[in-house]
């Protein structure tokens, strides 16, 4: 091969290789402006989110339809299932089998009794009305007699044991109720004994409760028939057997109920 062939065989290569430098060239930049699907995908999803938050009612239709939440106006969170059961137990609480609720307080001025047991609250004394373990004065029949209504209006919880002495002329006091029952808070049962007629009968609670002059002792005349009555309730907080004694100054023996309160 003489010397000219060679350097038009230099020349053509050189112009080969120019034009594949200038179609790599026209390749890189036409990749560089088309973006791959994926790309695109994510710029139309983002500005599909843009437009849904700027359009407040569009974001929350569009979540409904996806079963997303909306907790705020431009937020939306995914619900799943724990936060399904969350919602759920927070709109249906279940019961605590040991809340028994709390003794609800009462206002002094009720009636008599209770103000004649803020008065030995307020002025520290007749610690008698305050305590089942204080016993009160001995009871006076005759004094009785002529004014039930003062004997009546002062709560003595320590008079359930002061019943009389046993003899052969002495009553003795007797159950015409049930001294067992059941019932269910915020309900009540009567309680009836048989006495003296005409005079009085207590009955004390030692485990809460109360009777329906809001107090856990109560002390009722007896009717002509010697038959006294008082209704007991169970209160919320109070919760079980409820221990009570019933006695009479003018008959012997006691009276001693339990009342099982359970919950609603």
């Amino acid at each position: 091969m003489n010397r000219s062939k060679l350097i038009t065989v230099a020349a053509v290569l050189v112009v080969i290789a120019g034009t594949a430098v200038l179609f790599l060239r026209s390749s890189s930049q036409t990749s560089t402006q088309e973006q791959p699907p994926a790309a695109q995908s994510s710029n139309e999803s983002a500005t599909s989110t843009q437009a849904t938050i700027s359009n407040p009612s569009g974001a929350l239709n569009n979540a409904a339809k996806a079963g997303l939440a909306v907790t705020a106006p431009t937020g939306i969170s995914a619900v799943g299932a724990s936060d399904k059961s969350a919602t759920a137990a927070a709109a249906n609480p279940k019961p605590d089998p040991f809340d028994y609720g709390r003794t609800p307080p009462i206002r002094m001025d009720t009636n008599a009794q209770t103000r004649s047991l803020a008065g030995a609250a307020e002025k520290n004394g007749n610690p008698e009305r305050l305590s089942v373990l204080i016993s009160p004065k001995p009871f006076d029949a005759e004094k009785y007699k002529q004014n039930p209504a003062s004997y009546l209006s002062v709560p003595e919880p320590g008079r359930c044991n002061q019943p009389a002495a046993p003899s052969s002329t002495t009553p003795r006091i007797r159950a015409i109720s049930p001294t067992r029952v059941q019932i269910k808070q915020n309900e009540g049962t009567k309680l009836r004994v048989q006495a003296v007629p005409k005079m009085p009968v207590t009955w004390t609670s030692f485990d809460l409760g109360k009777f329906s002059n809001q107090l856990t002792t109560m002390t009722v005349e007896a009717d002509q028939n010697g038959i006294a009555e008082v209704t007991f309730l169970g209160a919320p907080g109070t919760i079980a057997d409820v221990h009570i004694v019933c006695a009479a100054p003018m008959a012997s023996g006691q009276i001693r109920y339990t009342v099982n309160v359970v919950k609603p």
